[in-house]
């Protein structure tokens, strides 16, 4: 038998059992030659010969050979599987992935995008995806084909949406609202509409997370409500042609834009002349579209004031000696987003000497009056009096005026003459001082006269029956009037009332006389009646809480206490 007939009867595996074998009894041989040596180390010799003879050799345990490396298993390859979807509304996930092969691991999977990783032995293998409805899948040259160990190949699935014709599409709007600049709206404030075939919903308010509309193939157009201040831009998806299935995304861009004008209003101060004032002491007021703010104090840095576009017009508070000019800017049109500026100069004017009017007030009541000298007004005119009017006073006040003409004059007061001083009125010069006196007299009342008819009775004079008609006032005053007296037989006798003494209270005595015997007043006669009034009275009351009796003479009328 030739060698090459041996080869091929000694197949491999043979080959490899029969040096396997031999390895084994060497490794049995080298542990028993290690056992031996061990023994005869440690045994003693018996009957060893004591006769001369050569040197033993000495006993060396046999090297033991490096094994051979055992060939490693079958290696194997790797496939990674990427699942791609293009349009609808469908994941890599909703397709299965399939691999046919030698012993794949695994064998059956959900689609991913970002791959998916197969091991199997070599050989030759398949990726496939499963069918979904208007899908159509394509596959890269490594989904197929043969694989050795060790070997990666890269397989790509690709999942395309076609739409059968007339199918829907859907439409996601997404409504974004920017206020960098200060706007105050929200999405939901914008209303989008949708022309196209079929749309819906065709109107909805806008929404930053998106607003899904379905519709036909077809042209279509998406569109948003103005408001005031908002510029609106659309993405490229927003308008064009609806193929069907295929999903269409809009994009509508809000961003407020500036919809006020500022004013931009500096106050400046020239006290070259003597002033004192500062740009804060001045008030400056804005008119127009809803200035913000209206009103605010003077600033040489400039305060800003946003408004609505329109006309508008700047004015300043007077200030005494002051002289204000305004700039071009401090009035006329003003546009949205436009900025003026305003410049409101004040000059300090040297001030003419000014004359000075002393007024004082004088108040006489001696007839019963109640008011003060701050009870009346006093008013000035002239060449710019200040103060111009004032409650009068005792002490004076003091009005300063320009030269030239003036007068002081006085609110009438009921019950009170008014006389003026010759200061009140005339010509006055700068550095000039008058004194002006406006003095007040009260008015005496007129007495109150009238008759009345009493009856006198045979004993007795009741509190009612005499009614003496007097004018009572607050204060302490004497008074006139007259009664008639008459008798129970019809004779008469004429009384006057020729004293009262009245006080705050008050009518607290009266005292009367008989006219018929005015030449017989003596203290037998009796013809002077005095009254002591326990209860006072006023106008035309009559004596209450007291009783009058009658002596021996008819007409002496005598109070009991």
């Amino acid at each position: 038998m030739d060698r090459t007939s041996l080869d091929k009867k000694i197949s491999p595996p043979i080959v490899r059992a029969i040096a396997a074998g031999i390895i084994l009894v060497l490794l049995v041989f080298a542990n028993s030659m290690m056992s031996y040596s061990y023994a005869a180390k440690n045994t003693p010799v018996r009957n060893q010969s004591i006769l001369p003879g050569p040197a033993p050799l000495p006993i060396h345990p046999p090297e033991i050979p490096t094994p051979l490396p055992t060939p490693p298993p079958g290696l194997l390859g790797t496939l990674k599987v990427t699942t791609k979807v293009s349009g609808g509304n469908k994941n890599p996930s909703d397709f299965t992935i399939t691999v046919s092969g030698n012993s794949p691991k695994p064998a059956s999977f959900a689609g991913s995008s970002s791959g998916s990783t197969v091991t199997l032995k070599p050989g030759t293998y398949n990726v496939s995806a499963s069918s979904v409805s208007g899908y159509t899948t394509t596959y890269s040259s490594g989904c197929s084909g043969s694989i050795s160990g060790g070997q990666t190949i890269k397989c790509t699935v690709t999942n395309k949406y076609t739409p059968p014709p007339g199918s829907t599409t859907f439409l996601n709007v997404v409504t974004k609202v920017d206020n960098t600049n200060g706007g105050t709206k929200k999405s939901s404030d914008f209303t989008i509409t949708v022309s196209g075939n079929s749309p819906s919903p065709s109107t909805f308010s806008g929404s930053s997370s998106g607003t899904s509309v379905t519709l036909h193939a077809g042209k279509y157009t998406i569109s948003e409500s103005s408001i005031s201040g908002y510029t609106t831009t659309y993405s490229s998806g927003c308008s064009g042609t609806a193929s069907g299935g295929v999903p269409i995304n809009c994009t509508i861009t809000n961003l407020y834009t500036h919809v006020v004008a500022t004013l931009v209003v500096t106050t400046k101060v020239d006290n070259t002349n003597g002033g004192t004032k500062k740009p804060s002491d001045f008030t400056i007021s804005v008119t127009g579209n809803s200035p913000k703010p209206s009103s605010f104090s003077g600033s040489s840095l400039g305060s800003t004031v946003t408004l609505k576009p329109g006309t508008y017009s700047i004015t300043e508070s007077s200030v005494l000696g002051y002289t204000a000019t305004y700039s071009s800017g401090c009035s006329g049109s003003i546009s949205a987003g436009q900025t003026v500026s305003c410049t409101v100069a004040n000059e300090y004017q040297i001030s003419p000497l000014l004359g000075k009017i002393t007024v004082v007030k004088s108040v006489i009541n001696n007839d019963r009056g109640t008011k003060k000298p701050s009870d009346f007004m006093i008013f000035v005119t002239g060449n710019s009096p200040s103060p111009n009017n004032f409650p009068g006073s005792v002490s004076g006040t003091s009005v300063s005026i320009q030269a030239g003409n003036y007068k002081v004059v006085e609110a009438s007061m009921s019950g009170y003459t008014t006389t003026y001083s010759s200061g009140c009125s005339g010509s006055i010069t700068g550095g000039e001082t008058i004194k002006c006196v406006v003095s007040n007299d009260d008015i005496p009342p007129t007495p109150f006269i009238d008759t009345e008819t009493v009856k006198l009775g045979k004993s007795t004079f009741l509190s009612d029956a005499l009614r003496p008609l007097i004018d009572v006032g607050p204060s302490s005053n004497i008074i006139g009037g007259h009664v008639s007296l008459s008798s129970p037989t019809g004779s008469s006798d004429h009384l006057k009332l020729i004293a009262a003494e009245i006080t705050d209270a008050g009518v607290q005595h009266a005292v009367a006389v008989n006219l018929t015997k005015t030449l017989d007043i003596t203290p037998t006669v009796q013809s002077l009646y005095h009254t002591d009034l326990r209860s006072t009275f006023a106008g035309i009351n009559p004596f209450t809480g007291a009783q009058d009796r009658v002596t021996h003479f008819t007409d002496l009328l005598l109070w009991n206490n």
